[in-house]
């Protein structure tokens, strides 16, 4: 099925070619495609929903967006920006008073715009929120008494929760929760029939691809991950249909099919760049296949691509990819929704696509991304050859304590309770939902490791003993960077 448009049949089949030779080079299961182009739109489809199944990729198989969801949540907040109900300048304190942050810089003058452009001095911290079930207030006031890692407004560091925090600021002025706004002003307006927030709704529509992702060379389905607290920064779920709407709706900078949502100047904040992204380490953040200077707008990246002005944005999840992408001045958006995740299957595409329509000349894109990605591989095998050499194992140690000594509770202001339990003979852990066993490393530190699909994720935990050599709490580094305290056991 397709909606052809204005398009002719030699830029629809260049179309077709690109996407299809991103999916069968990472061999996704499945992948929908929406170009938009003066008002017309183009949408296309390859494979299958359900690698086990028989069921094909429709316009309106819905897929998880990940972090293309952003752009709808910085969206709504100029829309109240447009209402003067919120302002993007103003201290985050004056819509939640609680809101307070470790530096002091940054807890005196941190703005919506500063959250949403990734220039808090915060990182990610994406642990309080993906190995936690934790409401919405519950994850941003944890992280507010996280650790910052930069100084206020030094530079581009790239973190999830602080949208979380926006929507917020939004939910206290208008009295709806993030969700209704959302579907009230965005997805009715534009007509985004299959558009959800809700997994569990997403799943009992007939229409939608489920997720996999490469597990030791063969792909495997995943359950899907439940975004409900973290929805505004990355859990909204829509189709390519829905998709053709949204991007139309970003090339009429607020207006759509003749009714404007938002004011021009209002949405146009939501397109000005912020914060520059560094590009002393090219491969990490982008620079490089015709990109060469980058910023961060408030929910989309802002760079130059073989002489062009981009706006776009990725979102990679469990079992999901995807990509937006607008060229304003050639009135073209492109938006592709892929249900495997791990690879740049939908950067390949896009780029493609890009090329084709805007007649660049063609590179294999497929080849160029996997090739990075072979290099990045090498890259992290090399650094944790040296993290090992600078720090060996100390072979034929032993703990320090029985085993049961270590068992007990321990606990961060910021990361909740982690809990350490003796099970047949060997210690495991509890980490809100993670819960893994232990394995003796060296002296008093243990190693930890999952592995299977969805995530794969290893770590350390080392004990901290006192002088009269009591435990008095833990050091945990990889999957969660934190050192929590013991908790004393009640008398």
């Amino acid at each position: 099925m397709s909606k052809t448009g204005g398009f002719s049949e030699r830029e629809t089949a260049a179309i077709d070619r690109a996407a299809e030779a991103a999916r069968r080079a990472w061999s996704a299961p499945g992948l929908a495609v929406a170009v938009v182009r003066d008002g017309e739109a183009l949408l296309r489809v390859f494979g299958l929903r359900d690698l086990g199944g028989a069921e094909p990729v429709t316009p309106d198989t819905v897929f998880a967006l990940a972090s293309v969801s952003k752009a709808f949540t910085t969206t709504a907040i100029a829309m109240l920006v447009d209402e003067k109900k919120l302002a993007w300048d103003e201290p985050v304190r004056t819509y939640l008073p609680w809101f307070r942050l470790r530096d002091p810089a940054a807890d005196a003058c941190v703005t919506l715009r500063d959250l949403v452009c990734h220039r808090s001095g915060m990182p990610r911290h994406d642990t309080l929120w993906y190995a936690q079930d934790w409401t919405r207030e519950e994850t941003v006031r944890r992280y507010c008494a996280a650790p910052h890692s930069t100084s206020f407004r030094s530079t581009y560091e790239y973190a999830n929760i602080p949208f979380m925090a926006a929507a917020l600021a939004l939910e206290a002025v208008t009295g709806k929760s993030w969700e209704q706004f959302v579907q009230q002003r965005i997805f009715r307006p534009l007509g985004m029939k299959t558009a959800c927030i809700d997994v569990r709704a997403a799943q009992k529509l007939p229409d939608h691809a489920s997720p996999h992702e490469k597990y030791r060379g063969k792909l495997a389905v995943l359950p899907w991950l439940d975004m409900c607290a973290e929805a505004p920064c990355g859990g909204i779920i829509a189709s390519a249909s829905d998709m053709s709407r949204w991007m139309e709706f970003q090339l009429g900078e607020g207006e759509f099919r003749g009714k404007r949502l938002i004011s021009k100047e209002a949405f146009l904040e939501t397109h000005k760049p912020c914060v520059v992204i560094p590009a002393e380490n090219p491969d990490k953040h982008g620079f490089d296949f015709g990109v060469n200077i980058s910023s961060y707008c408030p929910g989309w990246n802002l760079h130059d691509y073989r002489g062009l002005t981009v706006l776009d944005h990725g979102g990679l999840i469990d079992g999901f990819t995807s990509a937006a992408t607008l060229v304003k001045r050639e009135g073209l958006a492109v938006a592709v929704l892929c249900n495997l995740s791990g690879g740049t299957v939908v950067h390949a595409a896009t780029r493609g696509i890009v090329d084709a329509l805007l007649g660049l000349p063609g590179w294999n894109w497929p080849k160029l991304f996997k090739a990075r990605a072979r290099a990045e591989r090498e890259e992290e095998r090399k650094k944790k050859a040296e993290e090992r050499a600078k720090n060996p194992r100390l072979r034929g140690t032993r703990p320090s304590l029985p085993l049961e000594a270590y068992a007990g509770d321990y606990d961060d202001a910021a990361y909740g309770r982690f809990s350490v339990a003796l099970q047949d003979g060997r210690l495991v852990f509890t980490y809100g939902l993670v819960k893994l066993p232990m394995k003796h490393y060296h002296l008093d530190t243990f190693s930890f490791k999952k592995d299977e699909p969805g995530w794969v994720s290893e770590g350390k935990a080392q004990f901290l003993l006192n002088p009269a050599g009591q435990v008095t709490g833990l050091r945990a580094e990889g999957m969660i960077n934190c050192e929590f305290r013991r908790v004393a056991e009640a008398k």
